[in-house]
């Protein structure tokens, strides 16, 4: 039976916390890696949908439709300049709890917070069961260009409007807490 591997990044909106998780197979991950490894322009080290123009926007999202994954954001609200921590926790919780509700092993790669990580590691460690397996570590955006994926689409997500319809047949949406 081959594993998942499961891509997470969030956007904040004023009093909303957005995490996207992204899924792909196994099987799935080089050929998705390569995918998103084109998506960079000359002198780019990373894909980070805020710093974009709407045109490459639309090319990037034009571009998702290649990959073989499946998605959901994770939106949960709080309040501005406080409590977006907890709102992180609730939906990373809720992540795990589903990612293992798919009844496969999953490797979950996080975009690193640097110092914030052991918030997240706390988080998992608390949420995950022990079966099936739930491995986790955190990368840099340097470091996988999957990474990349759902930080455009909690971006989107948290954009609304014509962003978040581009995506709405690709991206399942949960409200947490």
């Amino acid at each position: 039976m081959s594993s998942l591997y499961a891509y997470v990044d969030e956007s904040l909106r004023p009093g909303r916390y957005l995490l996207a998780c992204v899924v792909i197979e196994e099987d799935d991950v080089g050929v998705a890696r390569r995918q998103a490894g084109k998506l960079l322009l000359q002198r780019q080290r990373t894909v980070h949908f805020q710093d974009e123009s709407d045109r490459r926007r639309r090319e990037i999202i034009g571009a998702l439709a290649e990959v073989s994954m499946s998605a959901t954001v994770y939106s949960c609200r709080h309040r501005v300049g406080r409590g977006a921590e907890a709102a992180r926790a609730a939906c990373l919780a809720r992540a795990v709890q589903d990612l293992q509700g798919m009844n496969k092993a999953v490797h979950l790669l996080i975009e690193s917070r640097d110092t914030a990580d052991r918030f997240d590691r706390a988080t998992i460690v608390a949420a995950r069961e022990r079966a099936p397996v739930l491995t986790f570590e955190h990368l840099r955006p340097t470091e996988d260009p999957l990474l990349w994926i759902p930080d455009c689409l909690a971006w989107a997500v948290g954009a609304g409007g014509e962003w978040r319809r581009r995506l709405a047949d690709r991206t399942a949406t949960r409200e947490v807490g």
